[in-house]
C-alpha cells in the first residue's frame, strides 16, 4: 500500500485494464500516464504534481510565468487566460509524449469579501480563470484524451455547491465549472472520455 505524500490518503489504485493501458504497475492507477496539471505552482498543484510523479505518471505542470521555475523541463509557463498559449501548451505535451491521458484543472481565482465588496472586473477575472479558462484547456486537450480515453478531474471549491452568506462570492464560478463537467461526462460518454 503507498501513502500519497500530500493528502495522506492510502490504499491500492485500480486495478489494470486493457481499455486503459496507462493503468500499470501495483498500486498505481496513473504509472505510465501523461498528466497536465492547471495552477501547478500553487500548492495543491505542487501537490498533485509530486503524488502523480510517484505514481510513474510524466507529469506537465501549466502555470504563470512567475510561478514556474527556469530549468524546470516539467513545468510550462503558461497563461492560461492566453487561448493561443494554451493550444502551444498542448501542442508542446502531445509533440513531446504523443498523447495525453490526464488532464486536471487546479488553476483559480477568488475574491474574498461580500458579493457587492468587488467591482465587476474582478468578478469578470474570477469567472475567466476558474471557468472559461478551464473550458479552453479541456477543448485543447479534447482530442488526445479521446484518443487515450483519458480523464479530466476538475478541482473546486465546495462553495460551488452550497455557497455561504459572508463567504466567498464566487460560487458561481464553482457552479459553472462544475454544471460544466457534467454537460462534458455526458457527451462523452459514448467515447469513454470522462
Amino acid at each position: 500500500m503507498r501513502r500519497t505524500r500530500c493528502f495522506g490518503r492510502a490504499g491500492p489504485g485500480p486495478v489494470a485494464s486493457s481499455r486503459f493501458p496507462w493503468r500499470r504497475g501495483p498500486g498505481s492507477a496513473v504509472n505510465g500516464a501523461v498528466a497536465v496539471v492547471t495552477g501547478a505552482g500553487g500548492q495543491i498543484g505542487r501537490c498533485l504534481m509530486a503524488d502523480l510523479e510517484a505514481g510513474g505518471a510524466a507529469v506537465v505542470g501549466l502555470d504563470l510565468p512567475g510561478a514556474t521555475p527556469e530549468g524546470d523541463d516539467r513545468r510550462v509557463a503558461c497563461d492560461i487566460t492566453d487561448e493561443a498559449r494554451v493550444r502551444e501548451a498542448f501542442a508542446a505535451v502531445r509533440a513531446r509524449y504523443g498523447r495525453l491521458d490526464l488532464l486536471i484543472h487546479c488553476a483559480g481565482l477568488s475574491a474574498i469579501g461580500r458579493f457587492g465588496d468587488h467591482d465587476l472586473e474582478t468578478h469578470r477575472r474570477v469567472l475567466e480563470v476558474t471557468h472559461l479558462r478551464a473550458v479552453a484547456c479541456t477543448l485543447a486537450a479534447l482530442p488526445d484524451l479521446r484518443r487515450s480515453h483519458g480523464r479530466v478531474v476538475i478541482i473546486g471549491s465546495v462553495a460551488g455547491f452550497a455557497p455561504v452568506l459572508g463567504g466567498r462570492p464566487m460560487s458561481r464560478p464553482s457552479t459553472r465549472s462544475l454544471a460544466c463537467s457534467r454537460l462534458c461526462a455526458l457527451s462523452w460518454a459514448p467515447t469513454e472520455s470522462r
